[in-house]
């Protein structure tokens, strides 16, 4: 896990705790991500998912769509995408 990655995850527990809110995260190896994550939120069964955009942009997202488009249309559950 690279140091950014460890620095907001201390920053978002730190922030959950204090706001009396359950944080949890996990970290997963996948060659398909929207559907690893739609697995695990079968499994977990979260009131909420907050993600982030993928970041692919113009024709690489038109041919291969985004990470949290696919699971905001699969989810069971509410996806809260933050830019």
């Amino acid at each position: 896990m690279s140091e950014n990655v460890k620095k907001l995850k201390n920053v978002l527990e730190a922030g959950a705790k204090s706001a009396e809110v359950q944080f949890k995260t996990k970290m997963l190896v996948s060659r398909s991500t929207p559907q690893t994550i739609i697995d695990e939120i079968e499994v977990q069964n979260p009131y909420i998912v907050v993600m982030g955009p993928h970041g692919l942009t113009g024709l690489k997202k038109l041919l291969l769509g985004s990470v949290s488009t696919k699971v905001l249309k699969k989810s069971t559950v509410l996806v809260l995408i933050v830019k």
